[in-house]
């Protein structure tokens, strides 16, 4: 989700930078097939590092947009600390310095809320909290405990997404769309786009390296 939320606000001209602060799965870090040995988060926080170990992801914005950029900070090695090192001190100086940088959107990836303390830790740092539930898999009872969780910390919740959701399997599917004027586009079995509404629409398709397969943005013409 948050990979591709990072490459639609890329394609919009917007310099977005993603962390990787799940420090024990590193899962957006493996997702850029970054090695975890590389320096990162942890090792910034648990070492005298002079700089961030930033760096851009140029092969996956290059056909995106001419302004449009995304940077990484990956998780580093696997700390066991990780509660300790990400409300340090440093941690807090490096999220207030980072708010007041050039991105304009800095998107962090944190561990299930109810798993560990560290996505608490975080959210008290962050101005913003997206909740990522998946359709049919994540239980009802882990997304009550989570936003009470939240609401305990008195952490912001901004909205939720529903991951992996098949509309027309849901109760929502005669609704959606409904009256908000979409456009909409669909690729039929000979690959080729049939665009409906008021404008055509039309897709790009992005290699993503190995990452995904293709991903598909939707851009009005």
């Amino acid at each position: 989700v948050v990979a591709n939320l990072a490459l639609t606000l890329a394609a919009a001209d917007k310099k977005v930078l993603i962390i990787d602060a799940d420090l024990k799965r590193c899962g957006l870090t493996d997702l850029f097939e970054v090695s975890r040995e590389n320096p990162g988060l942890s090792t910034f926080l648990s070492e005298d590092l002079k700089r961030l170990p930033i760096f851009k992801l140029n092969s996956f914005t290059d056909n995106l947009s001419r302004h449009g950029e995304i940077s990484f900070l990956p998780s580093g090695e696997i700390s066991e600390k990780s509660s300790s090192l990400l409300q340090s001190q440093k941690a807090i100086d490096l999220i207030n310095d980072l708010k007041s940088s050039f991105y304009d959107y800095i998107l962090i990836d944190t561990p299930p809320v109810t798993r560990v303390i560290d996505t608490l830790i975080l959210g008290r740092l962050i101005e913003n909290i997206i909740m990522i539930t998946r359709y049919n898999y994540t239980l009802k009872d882990s997304v009550i405990a989570g936003i009470q969780e939240l609401k305990n910390e008195k952490i912001n919740i901004t909205g939720a997404i529903v991951n992996a959701c098949e509309i027309e399997k849901t109760t929502f599917k005669n609704k959606y769309g409904y009256g908000y004027g979409y456009e909409y586009a669909y690729e039929n079995k000979n690959g080729k786009s049939k665009a409906s509404g008021s404008k055509q629409s039309v897709y790009r398709k992005i290699k993503f390296n190995n990452i995904f397969s293709r991903i598909q943005l939707k851009k009005n013409v």
